[in-house]
Order: structure tokens, then C-alpha cells, then sequence
């Protein structure tokens, strides 16, 4: 396939099928609501959530089987469809990925930057762990609990551009159109639910991960490939991984204030 102009793959939808419409039900509406439920019943009590090493091994290999038994059923459904893998944005950057490219480093600067302002003082780093015990506390917290979120993290970086970026985007601009006000519609519409997906991480973490999957679905847009979405989204769940132990373990300052 020649090289795609810079929208061409919202138009890849001539025909949606009856599986096109289920796929986005069940990634656009019926995941985003289980979770909502989900996360309003483990709320129900007042105590703090507590995970041991055994319950978070398993939470990070079973999430892990559901996100590739969704990014299989996207490829099917895509596939079925007539359309290229390619397409989807499963390739190299068929264009000249500078732009996309400057988007990715602009990111991990402005991510870079929140992540320093939580951790800088004091003050910040109590806030955000106590945020963290309370909103994540299946959060690795030690080398082996960090080993095996490494399949967590690979698989979300992976499977959720896939179905979040490459399949939605494309499902949503079938409808939206190729205008700039269809391509902002394109791209808004996925990022909102994904950012619905992790309400469990409360409101200022939502608002958040709408913008972070915006930067996501632009880049997607402008490089024609998943690729450096895949990667920027396997940094930033690396690094909340990495920072698990800091923000969950002991409290050092606090220990160190309590000493004779």
C-alpha cells in the first residue's frame, strides 16, 4: 500500500459491519461501565483496599489475557473488514514521522514536569502518596511485584493503542468525517472514553489520561503508525510501575521523624 495522506485511515470504514458496531460497544461502552461499577462497589466500604503479592501477580496476568483477547478480537473484526494492518497502524511510519516526533518529545517533557511537581516536595510527595494507597494500591511495591507488572505494562502499551487509538479512532471518524472539527471529534471521542476507563484513579488522573490519549490519537494521525503512541504509553506505565515502591512502600520521612 503507498503511503497514506494524513487522515485517510478515517475513511478506511466505507462499510461497517454488525462486528465493527459490537467491538465499539464492548470498548466504548460496556468496559468503561463494568469498570465504573466495579470501582463503585469496592468503594462501598470505608476501609482501605489492600492487595498482598499474590493478588496483584494475578491481577496483572489476568488483565493482561483480557487486553489481548480485546486487541485479537480488534484485529479480526479489522481484518474481516478488508482492511490492512497497515491501516490499522501497525507499521512503520508511512510518512515522515517529524512531526509525530515532536509531539512524542513535547509529551515526555509536559509528563516528565507533572511527574517531578508531585514528587518535588514534601508536602507533594505525601499528597501523592496518599492519593496512590488510596486510588492504586495494586501497584507493584517491590522487585517482584515490578517484574511481573512488566507484562501489565507491555500489554497495555500494546493492546490498548490498538483498540483505543488505531480501531476507535477510525470507528468514530467513519462518523465525524475528515474536517478539522471531524479529526478533533475523532480523536476527542476514544480519548474521553479511555480516560473513562481509569476512574478509579479519580477525576484529576481522568483529566489527565483524556489529554495524555489525545497526544496519543494526534500522533496516531499525523505518523499514520501506533508505534510511538505504543512507546510513549509503555514509558509512562513503566515509570508509575518504577515509582510503586516510593509512593506505596514505608514512608522513609516519616520513619526517620519518629526515631528516638
Amino acid at each position: 500500500m503507498d503511503a497514506l495522506s494524513v487522515y485517510d485511515h478515517l475513511s478506511v470504514y466505507d462499510q461497517l459491519s454488525v462486528y465493527d458496531h459490537l467491538l465499539a460497544i464492548l470498548s466504548g461502552a460496556v468496559l468503561p461501565l463494568s469498570l465504573a461499577l466495579v470501582h463503585a462497589k469496592s468503594r462501598q466500604s470505608d476501609e482501605p483496599i489492600v492487595f498482598d503479592t499474590a493478588q496483584k501477580l494475578a491481577l496483572y496476568w489476568t488483565n493482561s489475557a483480557v487486553l489481548w483477547i480485546l486487541a485479537a478480537a480488534t484485529i479480526l473484526v479489522w481484518c474481516l473488514g478488508g482492511r490492512t494492518l497497515h491501516a490499522l497502524g501497525l507499521s512503520a511510519p508511512p510518512r515522515p514521522i517529524a512531526t509525530g516526533l515532536t509531539l512524542g518529545i513535547i509529551f515526555l517533557a509536559l509528563y516528565a514536569n507533572d511527574t517531578w511537581l508531585q514528587l518535588a516536595t514534601a508536602k507533594r510527595l505525601a499528597e501523592t502518596r496518599a492519593r496512590w494507597r488510596r486510588q492504586t494500591p495494586f501497584m507493584p511495591q517491590n522487585g517482584r511485584e515490578i517484574g511481573h507488572s512488566l507484562v501489565l505494562v507491555a500489554s497495555a502499551a500494546v493492546c490498548e493503542e490498538i483498540v483505543y487509538r488505531g480501531f476507535l479512532i477510525a470507528y468514530c471518524g467513519a462518523f465525524t468525517g475528515t474536517s478539522l472539527i471531524g479529526q478533533c471529534a475523532a480523536i476527542g471521542l476514544p480519548a474521553i472514553v479511555f480516560g473513562a476507563c481509569h476512574f478509579y484513579q479519580g477525576v484529576r488522573s481522568v483529566v489527565k489520561i483524556v489529554l495524555l490519549a489525545g497526544f496519543f490519537g494526534a500522533i496516531f494521525l499525523f505518523t499514520g503508525s501506533l508505534w510511538i503512541p505504543i512507546v510513549l504509553h509503555f514509558i509512562v506505565d513503566l515509570v508509575g510501575s518504577l515509582l510503586g515502591p516510593k509512593l506505596l512502600g514505608p514512608d522513609r520521612t516519616a520513619l526517620r521523624s519518629n526515631e528516638p
